[in-house]
């Protein structure tokens, strides 16, 4: 069952995260969810390359976090650039077949 969760900062998708992780969905192995910081002690939740992945689409797009693209983007152009398709395709792999781990 796959999930994603999105928002803004401080909008409460790392409690949702959590619950998810609680509740038996695959969120990635441990090693590569962000961990805690000092902003947030419990976690964050978030897989390190989705994320790397998120800022390279930015970055394709001449955007940030802190900067989003033009109105007039045209996401579909992104599947055809070798960078983000390739690590996307890759990354999505990993969670093929994955259904609800049991929660230790």
């Amino acid at each position: 069952m796959p999930a994603c969760v999105t928002g803004m900062h401080r909008s409460g998708t790392s409690m949702v995260a959590h619950l998810l992780h609680l509740s038996g969905v695959y969120l990635g192995d441990p090693q590569d969810l962000f961990t805690a910081t000092s902003h947030n002690q419990d976690g964050h939740w978030e897989h390190t390359r989705f994320i790397q992945l998120n800022d390279d689409i930015l970055d394709e797009l001449g955007a940030g976090w802190d900067c989003p693209s033009p109105a007039h983007t045209e996401w579909r152009d992104l599947f055809s650039v070798p960078r983000v398709r390739l690590k996307a395709d890759a990354l999505l792999r990993e969670f093929k077949g994955r259904g609800l781990d049991p929660v230790s």
